[in-house]
């Protein structure tokens, strides 16, 4: 790989003695990584279950690194929801946000959904976690993510931050800012990015990258905090933001973040983070972690009203769960949408998913949708039949074949090692498939 000579430079004047080594990982493979799910197994289930031995990833509590085999995201666990694939230095953000049940969170530059899915996990299906992507198809890509993990307690939305700024100041506890940048750490992974590159780019995006952190600093209520990361190497894009962010926010300040399995400190920066591929598994990347002055509650939100429960829907409820969910029910012309607790209000909110999308109410029937089979546990369901994942059934179920079955006539989960995966029907000893053509392998 050549590598731009810019780039050498740069990275020369802040190696030093070390360029030489950080060179000489360009010849070598990278890293790939997976999020387990913690809302639908724990980790010992998980190693129990997964055919291959996992190393952890030092700085993530959940991660770890993937196994060096072909069509990992054709696995029936993958596809039930159970990990997420992520490069593992991408995971670091997520590690230095810590979040927590209950909290108010935003990931303000979400797509395609890593950082966010991470964050919901900690958060333990308890608050409120608003992903948005301005981008409309990266926001689209970033809910069926969500969807997926059976992210139950999160917002999915499209908007310019400086739009959500303006409209939900001092609002969140927590704002992840996950900048678009030059992607000099993925220069190994994208050769694309290589190519794309140009020595101006840097000084271009950094004005971007600090609008996007100003409005991250109006969404965050005082005493909140901000994470900021980039997966590039430049100390422009990097410390060099943050410094001028700090310099116009003195009631901002950098958090300290436990250095021991990140190797690296930032360049003149000693509470940031980052990740070198030449000291660490994985490619590079900067993290800084910022607290807003001294703490301040979270203003009471205008919050959604719930409708009550039409009457297709509630039959529905009853003959196919054991018990009823409750929380914010939203109809949005023929679907039904239901989160988990108080909702913030969406009135002029460009919004892709709200909580659970449960169903569609078509004339006198109520048809459940996907994402209801993955927001939930297999217990759950008053009918599952459960596959192995190495069973020839559940390869012919993720191909949209229909089954033999013994179960009696009627609507039914599908589940691979009791994980649910999707709805089939039973008709007179077989199986007919539900599962979502957009999803199924060939």
């Amino acid at each position: 790989m050549r590598l731009p000579e810019s780039f050498q430079r740069h990275m020369k004047e802040i190696l030093g003695e070390e360029f030489a080594d950080f060179l000489s990982v360009y010849t070598k493979r990278h890293h790939r990584g997976l999020v387990l799910n913690t809302l639908k197994m724990s980790e010992t289930e998980f190693r129990e279950q997964f055919p291959h031995e996992l190393e952890k990833v030092p700085w993530h509590p959940g991660g770890f690194y993937a196994p060096k085999v072909r069509a990992l995201g054709d696995d029936p666990h993958h596809h039930a929801g159970l990990f997420y694939i992520q490069e593992p230095s991408a995971m670091a953000p997520a590690a230095a946000m810590e979040a927590k049940p209950g909290e108010r969170i935003l990931d303000l530059c979400a797509a395609p959904g890593g950082k966010s899915v991470s964050m919901a996990f900690a958060m333990e299906g308890e608050g409120l976690l608003v992903a948005n992507d301005a981008d409309y198809g990266r926001a689209r890509t970033l809910s069926q993510n969500i969807e997926r993990m059976g992210v139950a307690n999160a917002l999915v939305v499209n908007h310019r931050a400086a739009d959500l700024a303006a409209r939900f100041p001092a609002c969140f506890d927590a704002v992840m800012v996950d900048v678009p940048c030059s992607l000099e750490g993925m220069f190994r992974k994208e050769e694309e990015a290589v190519s794309l590159y140009r020595e101006s780019l840097p000084g271009r995006l950094a004005p971007m990258q600090e609008g996007l952190l100003e409005n991250a600093h109006t969404l965050t209520r005082k005493g909140g905090r901000i994470v900021y990361s980039t997966c590039t190497l430049n100390t422009i894009e990097n410390e060099g933001v943050v410094r001028s962010f700090l310099k116009r926010h003195p009631d901002a300040t950098l958090r300290p973040i436990d250095k021991d399995v990140f190797l690296s400190k930032g360049v003149g920066m000693e509470e940031a983070w980052r990740i070198w591929p030449h000291k660490a598994k994985g490619e590079g990347h900067f993290v800084a972690l910022i607290e807003k002055g001294e703490d301040s509650p979270l203003p009471p939100p205008r919050l959604e009203a719930s409708i009550r429960k039409p009457s297709l829907y509630e039959s529905f409820e009853k003959s196919f769960l054991w018990d009823s969910l409750e929380g914010t029910l939203i109809r949005r012309k023929d679907t039904l949408h239901l989160f988990p607790g108080p909702l913030i209000s969406l009135s002029g909110l460009k919004v892709l998913r709200a909580g659970i999308m449960l169903g569609e109410m078509k004339k006198k029937r109520f048809v459940p949708a996907h994402a209801l089979s993955h927001a939930l546990q297999k217990e759950a369901f008053r009918r599952f039949v459960d596959f192995e994942r190495d069973s020839e059934d559940i390869r012919r179920y993720m191909r949209g074949e229909t089954l033999r079955t013994k179960e009696k006539n009627g609507l039914l989960v599908v589940g691979v090692d009791g994980v649910p995966l999707g709805f089939a029907k039973a008709v007179d000893g077989v199986l007919k498939n539900h599962y979502p053509k957009g999803l199924r392998i060939y």
